[in-house]
């Protein structure tokens, strides 16, 4: 058994020791008490039973017959209709992807014929280029250069919803 001091306490008291002389001297003498240590006792403890609860054979159920309908997704590789240095377009039967870094200034539409106009800024002097699609649902794709900026206009054989998302590479663009 070790017994250690924790944290002893220290008194101070002060011895008065008279002389033959008037004078009173004063010694101070240090007592130090130690505080006792706490004791640490061990108890021994029953093991635990872990109660599990009885095995039960699990019902059979039938499995319910679902009959999915799957639909047959074509999958188009885009087609490259328009590029330079940039501004590139590609198309599949279903969407237009615009492949620039220029910010879309704002989105028009046009009634005969019908057609959307997407006008993007960029202070850039190009040729017009108009192209015929042999699409169910663009007749014809046409990009020109304006003083500030350039447009993108879709000409559609009749009205469609249209659904502009922007995405790391630039637009995608598709109509419903």
């Amino acid at each position: 058994k070790q017994e250690h001091i924790l944290n002893p306490i220290v008194e101070k008291q002060p011895i008065m020791i008279h002389a033959s002389k008037p004078e009173v001297k004063v010694i101070e003498k240090t007592i130090i008490t130690p505080i006792a240590q706490p004791t640490i006792k061990t108890i021994s403890v029953p093991p635990i039973i872990e109660i599990q609860p009885a095995k039960v054979a699990p019902k059979k159920v039938a499995p319910k017959k679902v009959v999915h309908k799957k639909k047959l997704i074509k999958s188009y590789p885009y087609k490259t209709l328009y590029r330079n240095y940039f501004l590139k377009v590609q198309t599949n039967q279903k969407a237009f992807k615009l492949f620039t870094k220029d910010r879309l200034l704002q989105k028009k539409f046009y009634t005969s014929p019908n057609r959307v106009a997407l006008d993007f800024k960029r202070l850039q002097y190009f040729h017009s280029k108009s192209l015929t699609l042999k699409q169910a649902k663009i007749k014809k794709l046409r990009i020109g250069s304006h003083h500030t900026f350039y447009r993108i206009t879709f000409e559609m054989n009749r009205k469609h919803k249209i659904k502009l998302i922007k995405k790391p590479y630039g637009y995608l663009v598709t109509f419903h």
